[in-house]
């Protein structure tokens, strides 16, 4: 089973968050790497095409999500589970503090109907 959400910067989509059973993945987007206005998401995710592998969730994405109480009541409201992060970060979506949001996986969000992100990632 994995999980995904798009993950934006200032707006940018940035790249793709996933989660398979044993490990998280990211992976910015090739044409975000190619802007301009292009910023790390955090000092742990510098700026590269290759992605980085946890067996965490990367610390800059969990600390957005709530805790607690706090998760629990968000959980029942949007109708997503409370221990799948990725889910309830897609569902947090622009309702973050600062720069980073999040978007659902690409087939739900318009980005691709394939199955793919539509983004295009170095490899």
């Amino acid at each position: 089973m994995e999980d995904s959400c798009i993950v934006y910067w200032k707006g940018m989509c940035a790249g793709i968050l996933q989660r398979s059973r044993h490990e998280y993945r990211f992976i910015y987007a090739a044409n975000f790497l190619g802007s301009p206005f292009a910023e790390a998401i955090s000092h742990s995710l510098p700026l590269r095409s290759q992605q980085f592998v946890s067996q965490e969730l990367f610390p800059c994405f969990d600390q957005l999500l709530p805790k607690g109480k706090a998760l629990l009541a968000f959980a029942k409201l949007e109708h997503c589970n409370p221990r799948n992060p990725i889910e309830v970060l897609a569902r947090l979506g622009k309702r973050t503090v600062g720069a980073v949001s999040f978007g659902p996986p690409a087939t739900d969000s318009g980005l691709g109907g394939d199955g793919t992100t539509g983004l295009h990632f170095a490899r």
